[in-house]
């Protein structure tokens, strides 16, 4: 099923990639604005190229800038290749650029355009699921360092201010980050950062304190990465136990280049990574000692086993168990097939693979596990009752639970525009809920209660609760034209046809093609025009006279 052409808005394409990498979907992710169009290539839910029509974020343009082609020999290619690939393979025809040094610089530039599109809060998408083709062979892209990296490095801070704002009532907790995650949020954020606060929840005014003005914007990168998570203030919180790897001692510099050094990379998962390159000479490589040739048996069971088994058995926990517990299971395991573990040992690299595919397998459950929502979902279709519906007032809020409300908003709106109020209000309330101070939901909300109100009979404390609420939404959040649509047919139905006039312009100022705008915005002008001139003069009959 491919969807629809749909409007990017604020943190839209960050919530595009979550959501893709939550599914596990393949396909290509289409993005336009204005003049620019991208493409993102996904394979099981982990980017693995992108596309971009910007001039300086061209291949050949990031050659000739760094001094690997002259202006004659990229004008020579483009001139002559109709495409980037062709371009890329006849500058090593050439003999212009190494293959090994051009496939890093290539990885270092996809990156790029996909940091540069995560930074757009406007424009249209389109996803496209899809197989791809296996020959196309690239090194998938690590998510969570990717959003972390767009957050730092590419959002404003009233951007990343205006996001958190929702949650200045809770506080912030995350696990430990493993190296090397740690060590690349390190580059990003150099100490003193919120790794101060890992082994408790701390409050956004807390961070402030500590931190300034960065702390809107770290908050914000936890968050958005699914690294942390929200919980009430009131809420008991048990501090995990340090994670595997261990937390840099001191701050490293901010390397030079802005991509993630292929050292710190994380590879397809956040725990998953290439086996570290020993410093000692092959030679030296001890033959496998009996417990790693277990361990390499269990990763194999595990791998034949995940298809037959449901993730509570494959981190052999019960179904019952507590977070800790279940986080205890895992680290367990992460210990157990760490890949520092194997570098000294001489193994196949089919071994090696088959040891990464059960670390994938194992972190799954653990993601799906640890975040309230997900894992209830997951009991459900464990006993067979489908899907859950999305909670409300739920004490963790993560990104995920965000997505949630987000497509209860999206519900809503096109059960506004069929006038079915009831269900819609029921949806504006739940996203409330996880999200209260959006300002989409407050008005759809507020609006759906009036129309309800109009066909009780509406009462005056209803119609001016409704009205200075729209008001107030309309002055401060003008990205949607929503709420300003709500509030003039209030105030239509209300007989103020010369405001509603007004706010149906704004209406279509922020939204030109929208077209219940429009057409409100014609049929109360042709009102104010027929009134303007006054009642028509009637025949003897009661007809209007002609001329």
């Amino acid at each position: 099923m491919v969807l629809q052409r749909n409007p990017l808005d604020f943190f839209k394409v960050f919530k595009i990639f979550r959501s893709v990498h939550q599914r596990r979907m393949s396909g290509l992710l289409r993005l336009w604005r204005g003049s620019v169009s991208k493409i993102v290539w996904f394979r099981a839910g982990f980017p693995i190229a992108a596309s971009s029509t910007l001039p300086e974020e061209a291949l050949l343009t990031v050659l000739m800038r760094e001094g690997l082609l002259s202006a004659e020999e990229r004008m020579d290619l483009l001139q002559n290749c109709k495409s980037e690939s062709e371009q890329a393979r006849r500058t090593v025809e050439r003999g212009l650029i190494a293959l090994p040094r051009l496939q890093k610089i290539q990885m270092r530039v996809e990156r790029q355009r996909m940091l540069e599109a995560l930074s757009w809060m406007d424009g249209e998408f389109l996803f496209e699921p899809q197989e791809l083709r296996s020959d196309i062979k690239r090194e998938a892209i690590d998510v969570t360092s990717l959003l972390l990296e767009a957050v730092a490095r590419f959002l404003k801070d009233s951007d990343c201010s205006q996001f958190v704002d929702a949650f200045r009532a809770q506080a912030l907790a995350w696990d430990p980050m493993v190296s090397p995650l740690a060590e690349f949020y390190e580059s990003l954020f150099p100490s003193p950062n919120a790794r101060l606060f890992e082994q408790r929840p701390v409050t956004l005014p807390e961070l402030t304190s500590q931190l300034g003005r960065r702390a809107d914007r770290e908050a914000c990168a936890l968050l958005v990465s699914g690294i942390g998570h929200f919980v009430q203030q009131n809420q008991a919180y048990t501090a995990p136990q340090p994670s595997v790897g261990k937390a840099p001692s001191a701050a490293p510099s901010r390397p030079q280049n802005p991509s993630m050094p292929p050292a710190m990379r994380p590879s397809a998962e956040p725990q998953q990574r290439p086996a570290p390159r020993s410093t000692a000479p092959a030679a030296l490589k001890k033959p496998p000692t009996p417990e790693i040739l277990a361990r390499i048996e269990k990763a194999k069971s595990i791998v034949e086993a995940q298809e037959s088994k449901n993730y509570y058995e494959l981190l052999e926990v019960e179904p019952t168990a507590e977070q800790n517990q279940i986080r205890d299971a895992f680290r367990k395991f992460a210990r157990e097939f760490h890949a520092d573990r194997f570098a000294r040992f001489e193994i196949d690299q089919a071994s090696r693979d088959l040891v990464q595919k059960a670390f994938i397998v194992l972190n799954r459950a653990h993601e799906t596990l640890s975040f309230a929502e997900l894992r209830k979902e997951y009991d459900l279709s464990l006993k067979g009752g489908g899907a859950a519906s999305a909670a409300s007032g739920n004490a963790v809020t993560g990104f995920d639970a965000i997505l949630d409300a987000e497509k209860a908003v999206s519900s809503a709106l096109r059960l506004t525009r069929n006038n079915q109020m009831a269900a819609a209000l029921e949806l504006f309330q739940k996203a409330l809920t996880v999200t209260p101070e959006d300002p989409l939901a407050q008005a759809g909300a507020a609006y759906c209660e009036f129309m309800i109100a109009c066909e009780q009979g509406r009462s005056a404390e209803v119609v001016r609760r409704v009205k200075e609420t729209l008001t107030q939404i309309t002055k401060t959040f003008k990205r949607r034209e929503e709420p300003l649509i709500y509030l003039g047919r209030v105030q239509r139905v209300e007989g103020d046809l010369e405001a509603a006039a007004e706010t149906f312009k704004k209406a279509v100022q922020v939204a030109p093609h929208n077209t219940e705008a429009a057409l409100e915005l014609r049929l109360i002008t042709k009102k104010l025009e027929e009134s303007s001139k006054g009642p028509k003069s009637k025949g003897l009959f009661g007809f209007m006279k002609k001329g």
